[in-house]
């Protein structure tokens, strides 16, 4: 810990969260999560930005949020990007949630030969 009793190398926003009121604290995002979530609206047709906006998500422990990104994608992913995501370690923390396993099931049915 520093002087003024915050830890080194937190970032000062974390520290601050805990101060806010009861009201402000339960309708808040942390700071990384919502400035990523908002990069979502600037380019809703960018498959790439969103498939690593999910990943950073998931690796924050965002679930929700990982999956509603990656469902708006699901859709458009390439046979790719299917292979990639089933290997990319940003997704473990989500890999074994039902509702991945099923958009995972999804989409590859609609790569396999009719």
């Amino acid at each position: 810990m520093n002087s003024s009793g915050r830890r080194r190398g937190r970032a000062n926003w974390k520290w601050r969260r805990s101060r806010d009121t009861p009201s402000e604290r339960s309708c808040r995002i942390e700071p990384p999560v919502r400035c990523g979530y908002g990069s979502r609206l600037v380019d809703p047709e960018n498959v790439n930005l969103h498939y690593n906006l999910a990943g950073a998500m998931s690796s924050l422990s965002e679930i929700d949020l990982t999956l509603e990104t990656l469902a708006g994608i699901a859709p458009r992913l390439s046979p790719g990007m299917m292979s990639w995501m089933e290997a990319d370690p940003d997704f473990d923390p989500i890999r074994e949630e039902p509702r991945f396993k099923a958009m995972m099931q999804t989409v590859k049915e609609r790569f396999a030969p009719a």
